[in-house]
């Protein structure tokens, strides 16, 4: 719970926007103009315009179009959580979905034992919640293969006793491994592989789609090892978000300018 509020309150890493603060001809001669930034290994990659923020994006940014904002290190945006999963809340994301699957796979660990501790000893049924259960040899057509589904009326038979007995309905064992096995442990198994070559996810389905398909290792690789302790040390980037900042005259027009053109206005006292 501590770490979805932390990711989920946290800036993710909000880029801040110039929308509003320049005119049509500068827009125009950004558009135009080319720019390109060094990464390691001397590889220049171009740096993107956005024209929505009306800024040139980082390496490694994007646009969020559910919250129209640029990312720093934009992975995604998280419907879960309703909020955005960038460079300075990432580290804590992937920390909430580790700790998921140790919190489904502790749950279902002792939900078993303690399930198991309160069955009956075997060969009784205190409760008669197997009696209804007809063996295989009480059937009026009997298959020349019914000893061999034993196992069925064993199965169904366990099933019972146990929703009589054990403190824990095994609905909610079957959906706890549903959702730890199938949702949360392949999530973090993605997310972990993602950190050892250093690509987010928001690389590996559009950006990079092609070279990931064909085993290219990411331009900001430094290997398993040094990616690895980057995402775990690397210090946060601080926020550009002020929001206890009175606005200066210029920015209140600015932000005024934007809101009109949503057709929302401000409300001026």
């Amino acid at each position: 719970v501590a770490l979805f509020t932390l990711v989920w309150t946290m800036d993710p890493g909000v880029l801040q926007s110039k929308r509003g603060m320049l005119s049509h001809a500068e827009v125009e001669a950004f558009c135009a103009e080319q720019r390109t930034c060094q990464v390691g290994g001397g590889i220049f990659l171009p740096l993107k315009w956005c024209r929505t923020c009306l800024i040139f994006r980082p390496l490694r940014a994007s646009h969020c179009s559910r919250c129209d904002v640029c990312v720093l290190r934009f992975d995604h945006h998280c419907e879960f959580m309703g909020a955005c999963i960038g460079g300075r809340n990432y580290r804590l994301f992937v920390c909430f979905i580790h700790s998921l699957c140790v919190l489904g796979s502790f749950t279902l660990i002792t939900g078993v034992a303690a399930a198991y501790h309160a069955m009956p000893p075997p060969g009784t049924d205190p409760t008669g919640v197997c009696a209804t259960l007809r063996p295989p040899s009480s059937r009026r057509y009997r298959s020349p293969h019914s000893s061999d589904r034993q196992w069925a009326n064993d199965l169904m038979c366990w099933c019972a006793t146990s929703c009589a007995h054990a403190p824990l309905h095994p609905a909610w064992l079957l959906l706890i491994l549903v959702f730890s096995g199938f949702v949360w442990l392949p999530f973090a198994r993605k997310h972990g592989w993602q950190i050892l070559a250093n690509r987010t996810t928001n690389e590996c389905t559009k950006l990079h789609a092609e070279d990931t398909a064909k085993g290219v290792a990411s331009p900001y690789s430094r290997g398993p090892w040094r990616n690895l302790v980057e995402a775990c040390t690397a210090p946060r980037p601080p926020s550009a978000l002020a929001p206890r900042d009175v606005l200066s005259c210029d920015e209140a027009a600015a932000a005024e300018r934007v809101l009109a053109e949503r057709g929302k206005g401000i409300k001026k006292e």
